[in-house]
């Protein structure tokens, strides 16, 4: 899978609260896999969506 993100910067992390499908929260899981697979570091689902907006 290409990734459109680039990795991501060293950031200050805030908390954010929201509401997904369950499709969309497996399709944002699999995109944290991938950026890991990619990049070698693990990011949560959390950290990755302010990046993706």
């Amino acid at each position: 899978m290409a990734l459109k993100l680039s990795k991501l910067p060293k950031r200050t992390p805030i908390k954010l609260t929201s509401t997904f499908s369950p499709d969309v929260h497996s399709k944002l899981t699999d995109y944290a896999k991938n950026y890991e697979q990619n990049y070698g570091e693990k990011e949560r689902v959390e950290d990755l969506i302010p990046f993706m907006v």
